[in-house]
């Protein structure tokens, strides 16, 4: 039986370089706290494994990968920057605590060795353990995903979970032209280093939230970038 571990996840052996396309974007990350904010303004966006550690105990299969996590969408990064993880009734006290989200805008250029986000490298993996004919090297790909995650894939629809720890696995098996083929066709990519953000967007949090889909978080992109450029203001760093 394979079981993963936080270790595993830590030593990542194959990091592919940015894509030309990638090194040519605006990246974006957002947090919903005045002190991540805070932290990236001093130190820049980089990996805190302790904080990860602390966060992430006893949920081993959610912790992200050693790296921060970036958006080619602007909205999926203002969604972040909204994010809580209170209740309803507790949400108008949290707001009167945390006015603001906060989204960090970074240049392509100054990106070191990246990987695309687990969640999408899982989605992948799903595709291919559930097409059949294909080529021979797909195939030997797939057959060599240990049999519990494959079993996972293989559901209907398979949880955020099964996907986040397929990914993990994938991260040190795809070579590095399947790993830039997937950062072209994807919007997360994670880099593996420390890089300083260049603007910054101050957005006033809503004070009811909204844009809810039937898991109960977001809706569109496009709902969250309209909402920022409204009633946000960006500040050049």
């Amino acid at each position: 039986r394979y079981i993963m571990n936080f270790k595993e996840w830590l030593i990542l052996t194959e990091i592919a370089q940015p894509t030309k396309e990638l090194k040519s974007s605006t990246l974006y990350h957002g947090t919903p706290k005045k002190s991540g904010y805070q932290g990236i303004l001093d130190h820049g966006l980089k990996f805190d494994s302790d904080l990860v550690a602390q966060k992430y105990k006893g949920q081993e299969n959610f912790a992200p990968m050693p790296g921060v996590y970036l958006t080619k969408e602007f909205g999926n990064a203002v969604r972040y920057g909204f994010m809580s993880e209170v209740s309803d009734e507790q949400y108008q006290e949290y707001v009167n605590k945390e006015p603001l989200g906060y989204v960090f805008e970074f240049s392509g250029e100054d990106l070191s060795g990246v990987s695309p986000d687990e969640d999408e490298l899982g989605g992948f993996l799903e595709k291919l353990v559930k097409t059949k004919n294909l080529t021979p090297n797909l195939k030997k790909l797939v057959d060599s995903i240990p049999q519990e995650i494959k079993t996972k894939l293989e559901q209907p629809e398979p949880s955020f979970e099964s996907y986040a720890i397929a990914g993990k696995w994938a991260v040190n098996k795809l070579s590095d032209p399947t790993m830039q083929y997937l950062m072209k066709r994807y919007s997360n990519v994670v880099n593996y280093g420390n890089i300083k953000p260049n603007a910054v967007w101050i957005i006033p949090k809503p004070k009811e939230r909204f844009l809810r889909d039937r898991q109960g978080t977001f809706n569109t992109f496009d709902g969250y970038l309209n909402y920022a450029k409204k009633y946000g203001k960006r500040h050049t760093l």
